[in-house]
């Protein structure tokens, strides 16, 4: 369940659900991205463990891919944001911050930066 980051413990659901009520008022939410025959084959992997822990959202049918991040954000929204901050470089970022500033991702990496830790 390498998608989910260490410990493979998926978000709460609420905030899965307030993350995917973003994406889907977002433009770069897009339909019609045709990945690669592998990158397919893990979309279908993730998606079944998905499944299995029976992990969605209301409006997943209108999840489609981030043409920002190329991500599938029927599973990105159930994605801790440590592991997806260990795994997007910082131009990413950076696009994210300066096309889409109202991102569920903008917006949780500046509460983490805010937030002591401990």
């Amino acid at each position: 369940m390498r998608w989910l980051g260490e410990g493979a413990k998926p978000v709460a659901p609420e905030l899965a659900q307030a993350r995917a009520n973003v994406c889907l008022e977002c433009p770069f939410n897009q339909d019609g991205f045709k990945p690669i025959e592998r990158i397919a084959e893990v979309i279908r992997e993730q998606t079944e463990e998905k499944n299995n822990l029976k992990l969605s959202v209301n409006g997943e049918e209108k999840l489609h891919t981030c043409s920002q991040c190329w991500c599938h954000l029927p599973l990105k929204v159930h994605v801790p944001i440590d592991h997806i901050l260990s795994g997007t470089p910082g131009p990413m970022f950076d696009k994210f911050k300066r096309e889409q500033p109202k991102c569920w991702i903008v917006k949780e990496m500046e509460n983490k930066k805010q937030t002591p830790q401990t």
